[in-house]
């Protein structure tokens, strides 16, 4: 399984707290099947400066936790650096946003205002980034009132989306997730993770149910589409 949303990298954002919390998350995440795991800490870019600013911290995280990745005594799964970008303004405007693209791609997670505070413009500065080459995911879509109006604003844009892959664990988000594959089948499902306790990994738990729910998509949804988009996998 291919994780495009995690939040593993310590005392960065509201996820992993320490270093020692961080190696635990991947050794569970790759115990339940995750082969690439991106780390996608929160973002809130309001100029270039913050760009700069926020890959710097970034890169402090991941520094803290690379020789403990090296000398792990736990299978890890590989780990990417990218960013899960706050959508409250027009970011495309800010020379450097691509640095926030997920490692060695084009691709950048963008998180929306929830429901109502989504700005009119969003869908006109989502376009302006896909001018400038990047191309957006919008992450964890479940959690919008209203979803298919929400995919509606993107409609003509190439634009995907990323699923929590908890969401399967209940019977309104498997729900969700039928009305949602009749629309799209190429979303990704991700964990989101940002603990070992109440919002952990999951994977493991949601592919199983997915098997028995939705079938021989399941693993298109949790590896294949990530894999096309990310091309990480031979």
């Amino acid at each position: 399984m291919i994780d495009v949303h995690t939040h593993v990298l310590p005392a960065i954002d509201d996820g992993a707290k320490t270093p020692e919390d961080s190696i635990k998350m991947l050794a569970d995440s790759f115990k339940q099947g995750v082969s690439v795991c991106v780390a996608t800490p929160h973002a809130i870019i309001h100029s270039n400066d913050d760009i700069d600013e926020f890959v710097n911290r970034r890169k402090q995280a991941y520094e803290s936790i690379k020789s403990m990745i090296d000398g792990s005594e736990y299978g890890l799964p590989k780990l990417l650096l990218g960013a899960e970008v706050y959508m409250d303004n027009n970011i495309s405007v800010f020379e450097d946003i691509s640095k926030l693209c997920i490692e060695n791609t084009d691709y950048m997670l963008l998180e929306l205002p929830i429901n109502k505070n989504i700005n009119k413009n969003t869908a006109e500065w989502v376009y302006e980034l896909t001018l400038k080459g990047i191309k957006p995911i919008m992450a964890h879509i479940d959690r919008y009132v209203g979803v298919f109006d929400f995919t509606e604003m993107f409609s003509g844009l190439d634009v995907k989306y990323q699923v929590n892959a908890a969401r399967l664990l209940s019977f309104g988000g498997r729900r969700f997730v039928k009305d949602l594959l009749k629309y799209d089948n190429t979303f990704v499902f991700s964990s989101d993770m940002h603990n070992l306790t109440f919002r952990k990994c999951n994977m493991q738990r949601a592919y199983n149910k997915a098997k028995k729910q939705i079938g021989d998509i399941t693993d298109s949804l949790f590896m294949e589409n990530a894999n096309n988009l990310l091309k990480i996998l031979k």
